[in-house]
């Protein structure tokens, strides 16, 4: 298992032909925060 930083999936979504358009932190469209336990990318082509 590997453990992604924020920045991480920021940046590795960039380099995609995919336009990062919400970061949140949990399945119930909450903020991501410091307590977040979860990072979900909503990515648009």
């Amino acid at each position: 298992m590997r453990y992604f930083f924020r920045y991480e999936l920021e940046n590795l979504a960039g380099r995609t032909k995919f336009r990062l358009e919400n970061f949140y932190g949990s399945f119930e469209r909450e903020d991501f925060n410091s307590s977040s336990k979860e990072q979900i990318l909503v990515l648009r082509k």
